[in-house]
Order: C-alpha cells, then structure tokens, then sequence
C-alpha cells in the first residue's frame, strides 16, 4: 500500500488463509420429515399395477404403488453459500409381517416388503425436496388350487393391501431421510 492505494497486485501468498479453499465442502445430516403423499401421475389406488409368482415356500405379489411420498429436507444448517451436490437415501425399517383377517382356523400372516426409489427435485443451497416412488411386494402362504390374484380376492387381501394404513404408519414413523451434500 502506497499513498492508502494498492500499490502492486494483491497476493495471498503470505496469508494462506485467505485463499480459497482447493476442497470440496462436505456436510449431512438426517432428518424425520414431514410425509406426504405423491399421487403419481395418472393413477389411483384401483389401478394398482402387480404380478403374481408362484414361489416356495410361498407366493408373491409384487406391486408399484401408485403413491409415493414426498417432503421438504432442510439444509440450511449446512451452510451451503452455492448450490451442492445432494444425495440421499431412505433410513429405516423395510419388512414388516402383517396378520390378515381370516375367517379360517389356520391364522394368515403375510410379510410386506416396502421400498422407495428416491428422487431430489427442485435442489437449493439451503433445502431440497424428496420424492420417493413406492415398491411393495407382499408374500403369502402357497395356494395350490390357483394365483396369489385368486387368493387375494378370495380373501380381500388386495383390499386390505391397498388400506394398510397402519404398516405404512408404522414404516413412515420408523423413515428418515440421511442425505450429505458436496459444494465445490
């Protein structure tokens, strides 16, 4: 400085700290969000999407629900000053037996399989939002005389499936989101 006037260039070179960082800033966290549904689009709960395998020692029904969820994650505690690399994931319990009502002696328990792909939209430097499509597969005692489909009916499992109101509580209750984000 000369005459209160930078008299040369700049130059860092004696206060490394002054210069920007060579590495990338890193931060994660995990968060209980706030669930809510997703109507994916152009489907309704009747036009439930599913196959049926028979499999020993049981059969399947595997399904795409034609729900998802959705929520807001909150970064802000990051620090974020641009805009990060985000990723994330589904933290929590995926396999849960559910008793179904049954009018025969023999009690039917079914095992029910929940799983989302996850999708970061709308990405922020202080929040982003999650959607996560649903994959459920569902599996029951073998039926020799005929499909999982012709049992499901028979025995209003799709129904009480497509209602499980209290197991998707239970996992949604159980759900985090762990995501980390990259800037730099």
């Amino acid at each position: 400085i000369l005459n209160c006037q930078l008299n040369d260039k700049p130059s860092v070179a004696q206060r490394r700290n002054a210069r920007l960082s060579c590495q990338p800033y890193i931060a994660c966290g995990t968060v209980h969000p706030v669930w809510k549904a997703w109507p994916v689009s152009g489907s309704s709960i009747s036009s439930l999407g599913a196959a049926s395998v028979d499999a020993t020692p049981g059969a399947l029904f595997l399904a795409i629900s034609p729900i998802g969820l959705e929520a807001d994650i909150d970064t802000k505690e990051a620090g974020f000053i641009n805009l990060p690399n985000y990723y994330a994931r589904i933290d929590g319990p995926r396999v849960m037996s559910v008793p179904l009502d049954s009018s025969s002696v023999v009690d039917v328990t079914v095992t029910i399989i929940l799983e989302g792909l996850v999708n970061i939209v709308n990405p922020k430097a202080d929040n982003f939002e999650i959607k996560v499509l649903l994959l459920v597969s569902v599996f029951g005692p073998k039926i020799e005389t005929g499909t999982i489909a012709e049992f499901a009916s028979a025995k209003n499992m799709r129904a009480q499936i497509e209602s499980v109101s209290s197991p998707l509580q239970f996992f949604l209750s159980k759900w985090n989101v762990v995501w980390h984000g990259v800037e730099g």
